[in-house]
């Protein structure tokens, strides 16, 4: 009966009181699942999919990710390839502690935002900010790994 009842809090109560509460996070578990279920070239294929969405964005809407992708000689982010993401510097502590606001998509705001912090471990915290949309994919990847992990 205890294993029944663990069952339904996890994959049936849980779910149902988050999404009541406005979380999304379960919206996305599908999809990392099916994610999770690709061959490995076709991962490849989809990350480089996304990162060609977000660098496009990221040249529109931000001032920092515009004049990064211009030192690395990159003049159309929307066909990035593997060879020429490699030539964009690291993203550091101290670039996001220096140029928070050119790295804060425009389109959106600061004011639109959730405020969130690196965990600490190798040095201080390091506030940085994302959509809901992204803590909700997020989020929605660690509740695969735990019912993966157990």
């Amino acid at each position: 009966m205890k294993r029944l009842l663990d069952a339904l809090a996890t994959h049936v109560f849980g779910p149902l009181d988050r999404r009541r509460e406005g979380d999304r996070s379960f919206q996305y578990v599908h999809e990392v699942e099916a994610f999770n279920r690709l061959p490995a070239e076709a991962m490849r294929e989809h990350a480089l999919q996304r990162i060609r969405k977000v660098c496009e964005v990221a040249n529109r809407a931000c001032p920092f990710y515009r004049a990064r992708f211009k030192e690395a000689g990159i003049t159309n982010p929307e066909a990035m390839t593997w060879e020429a993401f490699d030539r964009i510097p690291l993203l550091t502590r101290a670039d996001i502690r220096d140029h928070m606001d050119d790295i804060i998509n425009q389109e959106i705001g600061k004011e639109n935002l959730r405020e969130t912090a690196t965990g600490g471990t190798t040095s201080a915290p390091i506030t940085f900010f994302q959509d809901w949309e992204s803590f909700y994919r997020r989020r929605s990847a660690t509740i695969v790994f735990d019912r993966w992990y157990g």
